[in-house]
């Protein structure tokens, strides 16, 4: 019976050894990118369910124009929470975290802009009230970075007053 020599035992290791390091890498590196895909997944699930709660409510808080002042949007008075918010500006400038992720961390933005169909976009902000208003919701991750989510209404069929 032939036992292994000292000499073989530490080639075995080293060859051992150059192979496993690549492994743990890859491993690392599956790992980071999953981590990252959670997150992205998790911000953009939450950026899109917020504003579907957003697009649930009233286009303003006027039935009809005029309607808030451009200056004035965000919570009226008394709406001092999210259950409390009755058109969609109220939201504007509303904060909010993920309780199973706290370190995404997201911010509401409603604004006016100019009639989409003559303007060509959805990106030309008013700075008089229109029938049109554009809410972006931005998530924030420290390491991660942001994830952006952009909707728009118009007054017309969404009044739900």
């Amino acid at each position: 019976m032939k036992g292994l020599t000292l000499v073989e035992i530490i080639i075995s290791i080293v060859v051992f050894a150059i192979i496993i390091v690549p492994l743990v890498n890859i491993f690392s590196t599956v790992s980071k990118d999953t981590d990252s895909g959670i997150y992205i997944n998790r911000a953009s699930t939450m950026a899109a369910s917020y504003m579907e709660l957003i697009l649930s409510r009233s286009f303003d808080e006027e039935a009809a124009g005029p309607f808030t002042d451009p200056a004035a949007l965000g919570p009226d008075t008394g709406e001092s929470s999210v259950s409390d918010y009755d058109d969609v500006d109220d939201f504007n400038g509303h904060s909010f975290t993920d309780s199973d992720y706290p370190s995404l961390t997201a911010n509401v933005a409603v604004y006016y802009v100019q009639n989409p169909d003559t303007a060509g976009s959805w990106d030309s902000p008013s700075a008089a009230a229109t029938n049109y208003k554009r809410i972006d919701i931005t998530v924030n991750h420290p390491q991660l970075g942001t994830v952006s989510v952009a909707g728009g209404v118009s007054y017309a069929g969404h009044n739900t007053k």
